[in-house]
């Protein structure tokens, strides 16, 4: 294996890991603000296909200037392009294990582990590629494979990013179930000038804010001494 042993060796590695790492990082994000845009650019195509084949916003000018604001309102769902990206994952991990299966020598299932451990960076290195001293047609297997692994690595890259998209969607509508839940049961719903002063929970109120819930709830008080009166 391919590991440092000395000191000045080690000291290499951390100096070169970390602008690598860096380096990385920002390459894998552009990739994903450009897979981002395509992705979005296609789902629009499609969507406008849509809308016009139904007949909508056709015929009158004012139709059409709605029908160019929609689409610049529109965005693709976060859910497909989750999709196409596992797909696309897909597609490049099993086209690499039928590669990787009978060069390495390894099972199917053992490509496919070995796929996801690579494009994923996490790197266990129980199974590593081009360890043989002579392979067919070397060159193009290695070329192959880095192009494998470089696509494969945007790919779940941005399918991790996208998925934690998700996952922080679910987190804030499983908060806002059970909060909804909580105040259900409460015995007194609180007043409206007490759900302005006590504000979101959890959450820094602005001072322009802050005095308007002020002036609110003053005027609410007023407004109930003038009809007690």
């Amino acid at each position: 294996m391919t590991t440092p042993k000395t000191l000045a060796g080690r000291i290499v590695v951390v100096f070169y890991g970390f602008f690598g790492c860096s380096g990385a990082i920002l390459f894998f994000n552009l990739f994903l603000e450009r897979i981002i845009t395509f992705l979005a650019y296609i789902l629009r195509m499609l969507h406008e296909r849509e809308l016009r084949k139904k007949g909508f916003f056709e015929g009158r000018r004012d139709s059409q200037q709605s029908f160019d604001y929609n689409l610049d309102e529109w965005k693709p769902s976060v859910y497909w392009v989750m999709l196409y990206l596992f797909l696309a994952t897909i597609i490049i991990a099993t086209s690499a294990s039928f590669l990787y299966s009978p060069m390495e020598g390894w099972t199917f299932l053992d490509c496919l582990y070995f796929c996801f451990v690579t494009f994923s960076t996490i790197g266990f290195g129980d199974l590593v590629t081009s360890q043989e001293p002579h392979y067919p047609h070397m060159e193009l297997y290695r070329v192959a494979n880095f192009a494998f692994i470089v696509c494969g690595s945007c790919c779940i890259y941005s399918l991790f990013n996208v998925t934690s998209i998700v996952i922080k969607q679910f987190l804030n509508w499983l908060m806002k179930t059970l909060d909804f839940s909580c105040s259900c049961t409460s015995r007194k719903p609180p007043s409206r000038p007490q759900l302005l002063a006590r504000g979101r929970r959890n959450a820094i109120t602005p001072y322009h804010l802050r005095n308007q819930v002020r002036t609110d709830c003053t005027s609410h008080n007023h407004n109930t001494a003038i009809l007690a009166y």
